[in-house]
């Protein structure tokens, strides 16, 4: 993940990454662990911080479906 803006951002990933409008600017090793679920607490404080930007939230949901399509097609693959 990377802020919007950053000229200085340097990819480490192997997938291109995701630009975020933050209210406090992400770490550079932030990253979207795309098949994890997140389990938040109900006694937990939460709080908007940001959101993806329009192409990354595309970029994101086509990845995922790849993903999910290779994974689908593992237990046949011989």
């Amino acid at each position: 993940m990377f802020n919007q803006g950053d000229e200085d951002f340097v990819n480490q990933g192997v997938y291109p990454p995701v630009e975020v409008v933050a209210t406090r600017p992400v770490l550079r090793t932030t990253s979207v662990h795309l098949t994890g679920g997140c389990r938040v607490g109900c006694n937990e404080d939460i709080t908007d911080v940001g959101r993806l930007t329009r192409k990354s939230y595309q970029e994101l949901v086509e990845l995922w479906d790849k993903v999910v399509g290779v994974a689908r097609d593992e237990p046949w693959r011989r």
